[in-house]
């Protein structure tokens, strides 16, 4: 019987920080340079995505200022309390007024909408916001999907 085998050793992955002090601007056109967002929202904050946004967020940039935006005044003071330099407010997808509020002034949004949610009604209320707003020049929209929900209640078109 041959002696057993060692398993290969598995390759080893880090996660490096990449230094961007040294990354030059000068090649670049002026046209495409631009200041880095000082104030991010995010929508969908007590989710599992966007509480880590907001924590990198925190982490890395201390000088952004970072709005969470919450659907339940319930939730307010526990997400104040895990986030006690950001600020928080309370704003629902189908309440135009306070999407309104919620978008004011920001530059940039992250927005997670869960899969039930109608998604044109929530859409077209987050678009009419941040029209009005003016200041939105950076988005990221996530969809996320909520575990084993039944198929008559994914849409079919969105």
């Amino acid at each position: 019987m041959p002696p057993p085998r060692e398993a290969p050793q598995a390759p080893v992955h880090t996660s490096r920080a990449r230094d961007r002090s040294n990354i030059s601007t000068e090649k670049i056109p002026q046209q495409f340079v631009r200041e880095p967002l000082s104030s991010i929202l995010v929508l969908g904050a007590t989710g599992r995505i966007g509480p880590a946004v907001a924590r990198h967020v925190a982490t890395t940039a201390p000088g952004v200022k970072l709005r969470l935006v919450v659907r339940s005044p319930a939730a307010v003071a526990e997400l104040q309390d895990r986030f006690p330099t950001s600020e928080v407010v309370c704003a629902d997808y189908l309440d135009r007024a306070s999407l309104h509020g919620a978008v004011r002034g920001m530059a940039g949004i992250f927005v997670v909408t869960p899969t039930f949610l109608d998604e044109r009604s929530a859409m077209t209320n987050l678009v009419d916001a941040l029209a009005a707003a003016g200041s939105v020049r950076h988005v990221v929209r996530i969809l996320g999907d909520v575990l084993n929900v039944p198929l008559h209640r994914v849409p079919q078109v969105l």
